[in-house]
């Protein structure tokens, strides 16, 4: 019995934890393609240098083209991203266009690049010239960075000349739209060559405007990944109260309440660490213009072969002209990098793309132009068609000897058959050579081909026109910062001991034979025995003690137990007293009762039930 009695003390007096381990993320994917559970938020279109002026915003096929070393039409698409969850963590986005034609004629694969496009555009009013109505690209066909596109591609995907889908990771843009959804202007998809000996390439993918039952499924989609961080869960925390239980024999015990102290929780502030997720790479752009920032570093000057002899370093325009397949005016042109000394630590270029602008031609005629890397120094003051400083003459006229003057191959080809507009040419590959030793930093040399005679001016970096002088567009990503852990002060439970009363057993001699003990809040002690008399006098009991709880008991489980005494005595022949625990005769004979009690296990016996 003690023991079980103990044991049941103990699983009471032992705190209960009752509590949830946090749900799982689960990751969701969804699909947004117009007509797909009710999804409408897809647009697209498609720029036609050709057509330059005509909207395809609801043609039911997006057509890309690469022809004569440049994209001869373009796509833009564009979706909706408030279908997906607040709080959402976005961690795969996939673009996919189906392909419903290739002409054969042409080579069968055609590298086609994403770009992050930087401002709006409008489907049905949006050409090869404008983004909407009034507004024009900065460049025809959104080919201006930054100002129409980013000059990084997210993503790139090659075409095998075969239907199907064809798909672009496009993640980091998804996740940078949804974190800033006003910044959401879709993607430029840009043919960037084939690979080929025909050096063309024409696609057809399937529109956001298709329709029939067999087509839908085939439009444009993006499928994303995400998650969502379950909702917190609240911990329950129950403590067990104790409960006093009495074990037979000996002195009868008598309860006295007395105040104990226990533990109560009191809020303290304690630290908690906010945790800010690391940021992935960021895109950063440099643009280099004399006059921009302060910047002086653009050198640039005209040769003409008219005027062999003629420096124009000081003119506000320089002339570019063909003469039936000969370059017989064009333009040198330098940038001091410096500045790029000053990019975040680790920063990464990637994007370089020079940027002229045309104010003027001679005729409707298109100009073929193309950069090639000058490999010895040249005055701006000074230079000419014959020599390229004072004293110092070119290899061959006009700095076109291969291996002395410039490099023997192109890097950059481009056409031109507009003014008002930039003519830019792709200095990627220039830069790591010049701010690898910035003395092989002799700039470019800029010719020009075409298949009649035709003349073209373009703003030097002298025009009082400071927006239009040329630029060096740069883009690169750097790693920001790591944001660092702080501290927030929260509150958590910490105990403190306060005064709650207690049940607590004492053992106190009664001056009758038997009691009746418990634990509730009045206890009430029962006296009741039969002696059986050989003496001549009868022992007179005392009042009997009714004890008074102090406090309110806590305990739950109440045990009750009531002994029966049979008291026997023996007369002495002397007069003295034997006192015992229990009670005090007042004759001169002596007797000592004996006491057994039987418990009554009534309360205990659930108890003894469970730990079974």
């Amino acid at each position: 019995m003690k023991k079980v009695i103990a044991a049941t003390l103990i699983l009471m007096l032992a705190p209960i934890c009752i509590g949830r381990l946090p749900a799982a993320r689960a990751d969701t994917v969804v699909v947004l393609q117009n007509g797909l559970d009710g999804y409408t938020g897809c647009t697209d279109s498609y720029m036609d240098r050709w057509n330059s002026t005509v909207n395809y915003g609801s043609a039911v096929s997006v057509r890309l083209e690469y022809s004569s070393g440049q994209e001869t039409a373009s796509g833009l698409v564009r979706f909706d991203l408030t279908k997906l969850p607040a709080g959402a963590s976005i961690s795969a986005a996939t673009l996919s266009l189906n392909t419903t034609s290739h002409d054969n004629a042409t080579d069968p694969a055609m590298t086609i690049r994403a770009y992050k496009l930087n401002r709006a555009w409008n489907v049905s009013q949006v050409t090869w010239n404008v983004a909407a109505t009034g507004l024009p690209w900065s460049a025809g066909g959104a080919n201006n960075a930054p100002d129409d596109r980013a000059g990084a591609a997210a993503a790139t995907a090659i075409t095998v000349g075969t239907s199907g889908w064809v798909d672009w990771d496009i993640t980091a843009l998804v996740q940078q739209w949804y974190a800033d959804p006003g910044r959401n202007y879709g993607v430029l998809l840009r043919p960037e060559g084939t690979g080929g000996p025909i050096g063309k390439a024409s696609y057809s993918f399937v529109s956001s405007d298709a329709t029939g039952v067999t087509v839908a499924p085939l439009r444009p989609k993006l499928t994303i990944t995400y998650s969502v961080a379950p909702p917190a869960t609240a911990t329950a925390t129950s403590t067990a109260s104790a409960t006093p239980s009495v074990t037979p024999g000996g002195p009868t015990a008598t309860f006295t309440l007395t105040s104990t102290p226990s533990r109560t929780p009191t809020p303290t502030r304690t630290p908690t660490f906010t945790i800010t997720p690391t940021p992935g790479p960021a895109m950063g752009t440099l643009v280099l213009q004399n006059g921009l920032n302060g910047y002086t570093g653009c050198r640039d000057t005209e040769l003409a072969q008219v005027s062999p002899n003629t420096n124009f370093g000081n003119a506000e325009t320089m002339q570019t002209r063909n003469e039936f397949g000969q370059s017989v005016r064009h333009f040198i042109i330098k940038f001091d990098l410096s500045p790029l000394d000053s990019l975040p630590a680790g920063a990464t270029i990637t994007s370089a793309r020079l940027g002229v602008y045309a104010t003027n031609r001679s005729n409707a005629l298109w100009i073929d132009t193309n950069s090639y890397r000058l490999l010895r120094p040249w005055g701006e003051l000074q230079a000419t068609w014959n020599v390229a400083k004072t004293g110092e003459a070119w290899g061959a006229g006009g700095a076109l000897q291969f291996g002395v003057d410039r490099a023997p191959a192109a890097t950059s080809f481009t056409r031109l058959e507009a003014i008002n507009a930039w003519l830019e040419h792709d200095w990627t590959s220039f830069i790591p050579t010049w701010r690898a030793d910035p003395t092989l930093n002799q700039g470019a040399v800029i010719t020009v081909t075409a298949f009649g005679a035709v003349s073209y001016w373009f703003a030097s970096s002298e025009n009082i026109t400071q927006e239009i002088r040329p630029r060096l567009v740069i883009d690169y990503l750097y790693w920001p910062p790591t944001s660092t852990p702080t501290a927030t002060p929260t509150s958590t439970g910490t105990f403190t001991p306060t005064p709650t009363p207690t049940a607590t057993g004492t053992f106190t001699p009664t001056p009758t034979p038997t009691a009746t003990a418990t634990a509730t809040a009045t206890a009430t002690v029962t006296s009741s025995w039969t002696p059986t008399a050989t003496a001549t006098h009868t022992p007179a009991p005392t009042a009997s003690a009714t004890p008074t709880p102090t406090a309110t008991v806590t305990a739950t489980v109440t045990p009750s137990w009531t002994p029966t005494a049979t008291a026997t005595h023996t007369p002495t022949s002397t007069a003295s007293a034997t006192t015992t625990p229990a009670w005090t005769p007042t004759a001169t004979g002596s007797h000592t009762p004996t006491a057994s009690a039987t418990p009554a296990a009534r309360a205990w016996l659930p108890l003894m039930l469970r730990l079974r």
